[in-house]
């Protein structure tokens, strides 16, 4: 049984539009499969389809050739097509490519998926402006993982509490990539994602930039990878890395145009007394990050869980708000996460069980300085809700955000 993937329902109210539909994300996050459901969907509903693979030097050689030999795989050009394209990145000119296609042919419809460099290789913000909807792949999400498992995260039921706990840690040790999950050997999971990050430094950052100093990268990725819910001091990690900022500046490029590393910056309400430059940094998969440091100890033993819990909540923001920042002030004030929804919102993430409500500095600073219009503490255990300055502050189970 395949696992649903949320993702599916927003591509599917595009289907039927001109716009070109492309599908992003890291290497292995599922993007082929959607893809392929994409395609089940659309014959399903009697949709003339065509599905082409890249990776198959034939097809892109002879679109690299001419982009009208696109015909060469569709039987007949004067029905309209849903024009399915796998990994459009391979292509020399992919962004020459798709402009052309769409502005040229009202009876094809693309649908695409591209992995590190489409945006870079091919500048598609730019060059397709108006023309597309991109739609970010991640790994699997929690809740992706506990409906594809059937429980239900209300539930009060003692024993599928204990599985939905131990589902939770796991994911917070091995993350969400499809391949990863579905394997339920953890040693293997481990070489799984070590093969992932050789993988991905071998052919897609090698794909992306010719000259590159792998040594000084992977201590890069390590540095990074403990810096999670910290900020980025790039002078530091240059000195300590020995590489100059230009260097430096290239490499974050990297990460960031491949996916496997985010990095947020503050929220400015005051800029006297906030800090300015520096972000914040998480990672795309916690099982990726924790492969990067070696390091698959469990959880309740483990010095970095409450960054764990927080890069987890991080990435349960990211799936519903594109823009999210955090708030610190001079004097260390700090909130983790800020985001707007009818308002300005805060998150705080705390690895810990309450057995009472517990108001610490940072948030009342926040309240009197930010008057969000909500106000939450994401924990391991309590629901609760209280005021503080008029301003109800509520605490939330990780599994109710």
């Amino acid at each position: 049984m395949l696992i649903k993937r949320k993702v599916l329902g927003e591509i599917s109210q595009w289907l039927d539009t001109k716009k070109i539909l492309i599908l992003n994300g890291a290497r292995q996050v599922g993007k082929t499969t959607i893809l392929k459901e994409i395609k089940k969907e659309l014959e399903e509903k009697n949709k003339n389809c065509v599905y082409l693979n890249l990776e198959s030097f034939q097809s892109a050689d002879r679109l690299n050739v001419d982009p009208d030999n696109i015909f060469d795989f569709i039987p007949d050009k004067n029905l309209f097509w849903h024009v399915l394209i796998d990994e459009i990145q391979i292509l020399d000119q992919p962004s020459g490519f798709l402009k052309y296609i769409y502005d040229t042919y009202d009876n094809l419809k693309l649908i695409i998926t591209g992995s590190a460099n489409l945006e870079i290789k091919a500048k598609l913000q730019d060059s397709l402006a108006g023309r597309k909807i991109t739609f970010y792949i991640s790994p699997l999400s929690l809740d992706e993982i506990l409906d594809y498992e059937k429980l239900d995260k209300e539930t009060k039921n003692p024993i599928e509490r204990q599985k939905i706990n131990k589902t939770f840690e796991e994911y917070l040790i091995f993350g969400g990539l499809p391949e990863i999950y579905l394997e339920k050997d953890k040693e293997k999971k481990k070489k799984l994602l070590k093969e992932y990050l050789g993988t991905y430094v071998n052919k897609d950052i090698r794909a992306l930039i010719s000259k590159i100093n792998v040594s000084k990268f992977n201590q890069m990725n390590i540095a990074l990878a403990h810096l999670i819910g910290n900020l980025v001091n790039k002078s530091k990690i240059s000195d300590d890395l020995n590489i100059n900022s230009r260097t430096l500046d290239r490499y974050l490029d990297l990460l960031k145009y491949s996916f496997i590393f985010d990095f947020i910056p503050p929220y400015f309400s005051n800029p006297v007394t906030q800090i300015k430059k520096m972000q914040k940094v998480y990672c795309f998969d916690l099982g990726v990050r924790n492969a990067v440091l070696n390091n698959f100890i469990e959880v309740d033993l483990r010095d970095d869980r409450g960054k764990l819990f927080e890069n987890f909540v991080y990435l349960k923001l990211k799936e519903k708000y594109q823009e999210i920042y955090f708030w610190r002030t001079v004097k260390g004030s700090e909130i983790d996460f800020v985001y707007q929804e009818n308002g300005l919102n805060v998150v705080e993430a705390k690895y810990k069980k309450f057995t009472a409500p517990k108001i610490e500095h940072s948030i009342k600073q926040a309240i009197k300085s930010l008057r969000p219009n909500k106000a939450r503490i994401v924990n391991l255990n309590l629901e609760e809700k209280i005021i503080i300055d008029g301003k109800e502050i509520e605490f939330v189970s990780w599994n109710k955000l």
